[in-house]
Formats: structure tokens, C-alpha cells, sequence
């Protein structure tokens, strides 16, 4: 289920550019540019931006959110909005106690 885009916070940038990194890491490794990597005997994904590694590609999605600001995560009952679900239950948790056994967070 895609956000829905016009409820982001001013300044937050759309998914078009996690789309657009993630298009970017997977031309650069059809390409032949980028090295194959292995950890473990496994291959690696890195980050486009930075080279971090990661073994899953969902730690890559995850982690390129750092860079792209994207918070596609949002408390409902207020505009706390997060990159991680789980910073969104503990938010629950800590400030909307009487909600935290119903609540769940909104993509």
C-alpha cells in the first residue's frame, strides 16, 4: 500500500526519490559499474549514497529513508509522523497511553 502523498509534511520528500535511488543502485549494478560485494559469503547490497552494505534488501529500503527524509509512518491521533513503525508504537505508547493497546500505525 503506497502513503498517501499529500498527507507528508512540508519538506518531506515524496517516494519518487526512494524510487529514484533505488533505480539509480540497480542501473549501477546491471551496468557493471558497482563491484559485486560479499560478506560471509554472501552478496551484499550498498547504499548508492554512502556504500553502506546490507545483506537483506529490506535493511537497504530502510536505510536509504535516512537519506531521503521520507516518514511514511503517522501516529492517528496526532501529525508525529516517523521513517520506522516501530518509533510510531513506542510514540503511542509514551504519549497516547489510552490508545496504545488499539492503535496502529498509519502508512
Amino acid at each position: 500500500m503506497k502513503p498517501d502523498l499529500s498527507s507528508l509534511q512540508a519538506g518531506v520528500p515524496s517516494n519518487t526519490t526512494l524510487s529514484h535511488l533505488l533505480t539509480r543502485l540497480a542501473s549501477t549494478q546491471a551496468s557493471g559499474g558497482a563491484q559485486a560485494r560479499t560478506l560471509f559469503g554472501e552478496e551484499v547490497q550498498s547504499c548508492p549514497q554512502c556504500g553502506r552494505c546490507f545483506l537483506r534488501p529490506v535493511d537497504l529500503g530502510r536505510h536509504l529513508r535516512t537519506h531521503t527524509g521520507e516518514k511514511p509512518f503517522s501516529c492517528p491521533h496526532c501529525s508525529f509522523r516517523s521513517a520506522q513503525s516501530g518509533n510510531v508504537y513506542r510514540h503511542i505508547k509514551t504519549k497516547h497511553p489510552e490508545h496504545a493497546a488499539t492503535s496502529t500505525p498509519m502508512q
